[in-house]
């Protein structure tokens, strides 16, 4: 049965590699300090959508993808764990809001709803 982000389950490895790849140049640009690029403003909402597809994927994390998320700097979770290690489903949770709180233009948030 193919993957389906309403079911989630086992995503295909070409979302799961994309995913790896655009986190890894995610934590490179912000890093340089280039999010002042229509280049950095893309992967930021390609970043966002992809966390929406892998919302309810099961997969579990490479070891890769822990090392990158420990790079983030990203707290902690209510239960105390790190943010980053179990499946895909947990690290897309978990960067998607870093992406709305820190980038809430670019991911299409209302600023001022949260104000209000």
């Amino acid at each position: 049965m193919p993957y389906s982000v309403l079911r989630g389950g086992h995503a295909p490895g070409y979302l799961r590699d994309d995913f790896e790849t655009d986190i890894w140049e995610f934590i490179e640009s912000e890093c340089d300090e280039a999010g002042e690029s229509e280049e950095f403003d893309e992967l930021i909402r390609r970043l966002h959508k992809m966390t929406g597809t892998l919302w309810n994927c099961s997969d579990i994390t490479s070891k890769t993808l822990e090392f990158a998320f420990e790079r983030l700097d990203l707290p902690e979770d209510p239960e105390g764990r790190p943010p980053y290690g179990g499946s895909y489903a947990r690290v897309s949770r978990i960067l998607r809001q870093h992406l709305e709180e820190r980038y809430p233009t670019l991911v299409g948030r209302n600023v001022e709803a949260k104000v209000a």
